[in-house]
């Protein structure tokens, strides 16, 4: 179905820890599938050379073969405080890989490091004030994939193409961590600012860095009034932007900055 659907082939692997099943993948490939397991994997890795071992390249791999090691099979001879004292720390992934050991735990998801969305112009974009209503545009979609994840950033990375393909980008912090539209454009927009001297791009994108769980302020934002201070002013008018968008959907309601100005 992979195949028929998306063009491409796989191959799995299935073994009691991560390592073997790596291994396992690149035994019968394309679109096999193999399996280790446990009881068979000391003489099945014997004869197998040493680069199959994960991190061994080329200059780890001329090393053993000076000390005369070219198949797993010796380093299973070897006590784990031998090949410590001559390899190092690397020494311990050699003495467990050998035996076919891994602890390390199977992560079925990572925690991303960054939201980010960007855009591509049909044609190449001079405009300062056009260059913002894009750049608005996206800071909102990465506002609602941070408020969605239930995560928060610490800094921003702008992202701009010209229009020979060279990349431009400028990195700022936030005063706080931040999931909010318009926290996130008004850093955004001094560093835009800095780059839109005539240069016409063809590019634009900003991203959400530093990735946090948000705190009691960012979860609390409801005890803030529209009168307050200007941060948790946006605490509260977004809050009530996303509840519009939740019920009625997402271009329900938009901020006038997101639009061009009518031609008179």
């Amino acid at each position: 179905q992979i195949e028929q659907q998306l063009g491409i082939t796989v191959s799995i692997g299935l073994s009691y820890n991560k390592s073997m099943a790596k291994l396992a993948s690149e035994l019968d490939k394309p679109r096999g599938f193999a399996c280790l397991g446990q009881q068979e994997i000391i003489p099945f890795l014997a004869d197998k050379p040493v680069s199959w071992i994960w991190g061994v390249g080329k200059a780890t791999r001329a090393r053993l073969y000076k000390d005369g090691i070219t198949h797993i099979g010796q380093l299973q001879q070897r006590g784990e405080s031998d090949l410590v004292a001559h390899y190092g720390k690397f020494g311990y992934r050699l003495y467990r890989f050998s035996r076919g050991e891994d602890s390390r735990p199977v992560e079925t998801r990572r925690q991303a490091k960054s939201i980010s969305a960007e855009t591509t112009f049909a044609t190449d974009i001079s405009d300062p004030a056009h260059l913002e209503r894009r750049l608005w545009q996206l800071c909102e979609k990465v506002s609602h994939r941070a408020k969605t994840a239930g995560q928060c950033g610490t800094g921003i990375t702008l992202k701009l193409k010209t229009k020979d393909f060279r990349i431009r980008t400028r990195s700022a912090q936030l005063s706080a961590p931040s999931n909010l539209a318009a926290e996130v454009f008004q850093h955004a927009q001094r560093l835009l600012a800095q780059e839109t001297t005539g240069t016409a791009f063809r590019l634009i994108g900003i991203g959400l860095t530093g990735l946090e769980q948000p705190g009691a302020a960012q979860q609390q934002p409801q005890q803030q009034t529209l009168l307050s201070d200007p941060a948790p002013r946006h605490h509260v008018v977004e809050q009530a932007l996303d509840a519009v968008r939740g019920k009625f959907g997402p271009h329900a309601i938009d901020k006038g900055r997101g639009f061009a100005p009518k031609q008179k």
